[in-house]
């Protein structure tokens, strides 16, 4: 039970991941979760990683509490790491996408007010990382306004769909595949 083959089961995991093998992936988070409470701390990074992918698992799987249960966990770790003196953009970065992740659960879930703050939350932390026009920041923005146009906040949401298509026209041009989507969703 070495840390490494906790690493090696995670990286075997996102393999399986990206080719759609889910039960497969779900089984090597699991094995690596497993082992890590021989070898590793309770808060370490790479216990927040492995979580957070198997509620990627889950969610992919339809099992939106268990996902939801992945998230959370992740979530407490990663904010350990944050509130610490020393705050690193890979950790802040792994937060934000964690809490897009959770805000994308309660989407589907149709708790529309608790992913509108979830994804508040990931934006705010992404934009102290990255510029505005980034495909993240973009991607949260894009969400938060679709949690705005289910809370009743068409206007607020149509100022968020605007301020995308001005970034993805801007970086892509106004007749791309990003910008095209943005306009339909308006």
């Amino acid at each position: 039970d070495h840390p490494d083959i906790v690493v090696s089961l995670a990286k075997k995991g996102m393999v399986q991941f990206a080719l759609d093998q889910l039960e497969e992936a779900q089984q090597s988070f699991e094995q690596a979760l497993n082992i890590r409470h021989h070898v590793l701390d309770s808060d370490h990074l790479e216990l927040a990683k492995i979580r957070n992918n198997l509620g990627c698992v889950m969610y992919q799987r339809g099992q939106l509490v268990d996902a939801l249960e992945c998230f959370t966990a992740s979530l407490n770790i990663q904010r350990k790491w944050l509130e610490g003196p020393i705050r690193r953009e890979s950790t802040v970065f792994d937060t934000s996408v964690t809490l897009g992740n959770m805000g994308k659960v309660f989407f589907d879930r149709n708790d529309n007010k608790m992913s509108q703050s979830i994804s508040e939350e990931a934006l705010l932390l992404q934009t102290t990382t990255f510029r505005k026009d980034h495909d993240i920041v973009l991607t949260t923005l894009r969400n938060l306004a679709c949690a705005k146009v289910k809370n009743g906040e068409e206007t607020k949401a149509i100022n968020l769909y605007n301020s995308i298509l001005r970034s993805q026209t801007a970086k892509y041009g106004c007749n791309s595949q990003y910008a095209v989507e943005t306009k339909g969703l308006m």
